[in-house]
């Protein structure tokens, strides 16, 4: 017999009695397993688009087109696609213009920021692939996503079937029961009906009411002034809701907080309103549309190509994307574990590795922990295979097998990481060979930047982070590694991260190294911008002399011109004043002056370079005050600025030279910008 939700669907059809005459028991009867429910995922397709924009850095195609609320949006629907793999599934997006709470209150969401510019040309591609991936996408006109997720998990719970709302909004958990979760994947955490009773401490029904009193900052939900969402808890655990809250008003322990509520009535009820959600939108679809099926391939390429995701045309390409498998890193303990991994990193062609120093509080001055993840690789144009290890050292892990401290164990690293003929992998090749001069060792043989190669890859992106890189081209989020704390936290928090980092290194080499070839970029890649890296880092930990000396005389020559300015700003003024102060300055040029205004701000009349310069013209006092800028200028972000950056140890400023920031291609200089 066939089963469906509607019944048995076989023909002819017979009863029970005959059923059970013809079934002959030949064991032990065991009891039929329950049916498995069909399962309908709700996207909140708005919220996804935000996330995305502001979780992923900034990414664009060759055309300049931004990409990284594009590129997010399809990691997070294929994660959930992958995770969770649902029979049925719809996309809720906010309809363009006014909703029915605007009718109710004019300033609803008011206080929202105005989209992004960088946004706004990537939403039509977001409804290309979701339509590429045969993927429902729903809107209504004067209804937001909220509404029509709302409308639809009322409509098939009814009907037996369980709903999931993915969202992170907290005002969707009023509609959690118990055939409706709320699921949020970026904190990949599932709101049942008791998780929201932990969550607001009373039932998913009267979630409303809480928000209704406490308001909603993000929507512009005015709420009660001075109501918390720790006094709108108290209140509703209470009296349960709005209506019986005000119908024993005089039942509330203390005269403020009753004077608020009472005061207010009629901007609780409509917050109320406000805050609800809609269940009964004029959503028009059926059940069997939302069904999921094959995505339309041949469109996603084209899409895909379009906008630069290679990495996600790779995984088309290979009929989907590779199965990752996880593998605990191999840690290196004592002296016998080293020799055997230097040995065989003897015999491969190149190895990634990450690498972060940690000063101790409980150390001596001038002692550190190392922990350094390393990852081999036979061959940089192979993908590596999934069972590859990934090696953890750390001088903390060894201090108690052999005492193998920072010193020893780089230098016992030397004449691998001295050795041309073993290439290194890196996510920024100059700190890693500026960290290891500090320690007397000769980075060679520095075969992948992936920072240097993005860079290549994409001038234009602002973001050459091995997180961004990771992301863009593995589908990935990896952690930051930070260093900072105590040699104590190597085992729990910084090794996992840096192993991760080799790891991704390990995998972004031959992929990276393919794009450069695609891109005829290998030559400038491996004949200028690599052999760059040393000469950069060798010049940043040489510096350059300053003469403290001049630059200290020229500071107290340029505080003896400003006083000079000041003097006769005062007395052109007629008086003294914040001559830093635009309002100040404002009140004495337009109103002690009388001097014409030329543009408006938000908060009074302009005093930019632009107008000053346009009424000195007119008046000497603008023209002086232009000059004490100046000086101003000179004195604090120069001279004085320099001559608080020079190393004591060495006499000389050393400056970052940043080989990956310019669209350029030229160098620049930071922390100072000595050029």
């Amino acid at each position: 017999l066939s089963f469906s939700p509607s019944g048995v669907t076989s023909r002819p059809a017979i009863s029970p009695s005959q059923l059970l005459q013809l079934v002959k028991p030949v064991g032990p009867v065991k009891p039929l397993s329950v049916m498995k429910r069909e399962r309908l995922f709700i996207i909140d397709g708005s919220s996804y688009i935000y996330r995305a924009f502001h979780a992923i850095p900034y990414l664009s195609n060759e055309k300049g087109l931004p990409t990284n609320a594009i590129y997010g949006f399809i990691q997070m629907l294929l994660k959930l696609i992958k995770g969770y793999n649902p029979d049925h599934l719809a996309v809720a997006f906010d309809a363009k213009g006014p909703t029915f709470r605007h009718k109710l209150f004019s300033d609803y969401k008011a206080t929202r920021p105005s989209m992004p510019e960088e946004l706004r040309p990537q939403l039509p591609y977001i409804r290309e692939v979701v339509a590429a991936y045969n993927i429902a996408a729903l809107e209504v006109e004067g209804y937001e996503a909220d509404d029509i997720i709302g409308t639809l998990a009322r409509r098939y719970r009814e009907r037996g079937i369980d709903v999931v709302m993915v969202t992170g909004d907290k005002d969707m958990m009023q509609l959690v029961d118990e055939n409706t979760s709320m699921l949020d994947t970026m904190k990949e955490k599932s709101y049942g009906v008791e998780e929201v009773v932990e969550r607001f401490g009373v039932e998913p029904r009267r979630v409303v009411e809480i928000m209704a009193l406490m308001g909603d900052s993000s929507d512009n939900i005015p709420g009660v002034p001075g109501i918390g969402e720790k006094g709108a808890r108290k209140l509703i655990q209470e009296f349960e809701t709005i209506d019986h809250l005000y119908e024993r008003i005089d039942d509330v322990t203390g005269r403020a907080m009753k004077e608020k509520l009472k005061n207010n009535e009629e901007m609780a009820r409509l917050s109320r309103e406000l805050a609800e959600i809609d269940v009964n939108a004029p959503v028009e679809c059926t059940f069997e549309e939302l069904v999921t099926s094959e995505p339309d391939n041949e469109r996603l390429k084209e899409l895909f190509k379009e906008l630069g995701f290679n990495r996600l045309l790779r995984d088309l390409s290979q009929g989907g994307e590779r199965e990752r498998v996880n593998h605990p890193p191999k840690r290196i303990a004592d002296r016998d574990g080293l020799d055997r991994l230097i040995g065989e990193l003897s015999q491969v062609g190149a190895f990634s590795l990450s690498l972060s120093s940690i000063h101790g509080s409980g150390e001596p001055p001038g002692e550190d922990t190392v922990t350094i993840a390393i990852a081999p690789i036979n061959n940089l144009s192979e993908v590596s295979p999934n069972n590859a290890p990934c090696y953890l050292l750390s001088s903390y892990i060894m201090k108690g097998h052999g005492g193998l401290e920072a010193p020893a164990l780089l230098q016992a690293l030397r004449p691998l990481l001295e050795n041309e003929g073993r290439g290194k992998v890196s996510s920024d090749g100059k700190r890693l060979t500026l960290d290891l001069m500090e320690r007397g060792i000769t980075l060679r043989g520095l075969t992948m930047d992936t920072s240097v190669a993005s860079y290549l890859l994409n001038p234009s992106s602002n973001d050459h982070s091995l997180r961004s890189v990771a992301m863009k081209q593995l589908g990935e989020e990896i952690g930051e590694v930070e260093d900072k704390g105590s040699a104590a936290m190597v085992e729990e928090h910084l090794a996992p991260l840096l192993c991760a980092e080799a790891e991704a290194l390990r995998r972004l080499a031959p992929l990276l190294t393919e794009e450069l070839e695609k891109a005829a970029l290998t030559t400038l890649f491996r004949e200028i911008e690599l052999p760059l890296i040393p000469v950069l880092a060798g010049m940043e930990r040489h510096g350059i002399r300053v003469d403290r000396e001049q630059l200290t005389g020229l500071s107290h020559e340029l505080e003896s011109m400003l006083q000079e300015r000041e003097e006769s700003i005062f007395r052109m003024a007629g008086v003294e004043f914040n001559i830093n102060s635009p309002k100040q300055l404002a009140e004495i040029l337009f109103e002690k002056l009388q001097l014409k205004p030329l543009r408006k701000t938000k908060t009074g009349f302009s005093t930019d370079e632009k107008v000053l310069t346009i009424l000195a013209a007119t008046h000497d006092l603008p023209k002086i005050i232009l000059e004490y800028r100046h000086l101003a200028k000179l004195k604090s972000t120069y001279v004085d600025a320099i001559i608080g950056l020079i190393e004591p140890s060495t006499g000389r400023i050393h400056t970052s030279f940043n080989q990956t920031v310019t669209a350029t291609g030229r160098l620049s200089s930071s922390k100072p910008n000595l050029q």
